[in-house]
């Protein structure tokens, strides 16, 4: 990883850790907590320097059958900054993809409230979104 890509996973982390976020750093990734109305929710940031991509992601306990991928995917035609994907094993992970410069040119707040108001927003209307394409989840 890139010296600028590794002094900003740094610097990130201990923005984070000073908003009493806890994270955890592996390579290019950082693996962080977010509490939210009593719940602890998992998010991952990783910065891909292939892509000049960065990741934001929180993956979930909601398993996707076969034939309920079509509705998921018509699902993204509706959502702004954020989509809707499968994970290897068939769980739904919500995905914002930025480009890495724009990460690195605004402010860590900025980089936080974008977590805030979209990422988790979509988390957060999860519940109405399994419903409305019946979902199964690892709960159920």
């Amino acid at each position: 990883m890139s010296n600028i890509l590794r002094d900003y996973l740094l610097e990130l982390e201990s923005f984070l850790h000073s908003k009493q976020i806890r994270t955890r750093r592996e390579h290019n990734t950082l693996i962080l907590s977010i509490s939210s109305n009593g719940e602890e929710i998992p998010l991952v940031i990783e910065m891909d320097e292939i892509t000049n991509t960065t990741r934001i992601s929180i993956p979930t306990e909601v398993e996707v059958q076969s034939e309920q991928k079509a509705k998921l995917l018509e699902k993204n035609f509706y959502l702004w900054g954020t989509k809707l994907a499968l994970d290897p094993e068939g769980f739904l992970t919500i995905i914002a993809e930025i480009p890495t410069e724009i990460i690195l040119e605004k402010p860590k707040e900025w980089l936080l409230n974008f977590i805030i108001s979209n990422i988790l927003t979509t988390y957060k209307n999860l519940k109405k979104l399994i419903e409305s394409i019946s979902i199964k989840t690892g709960q159920d």
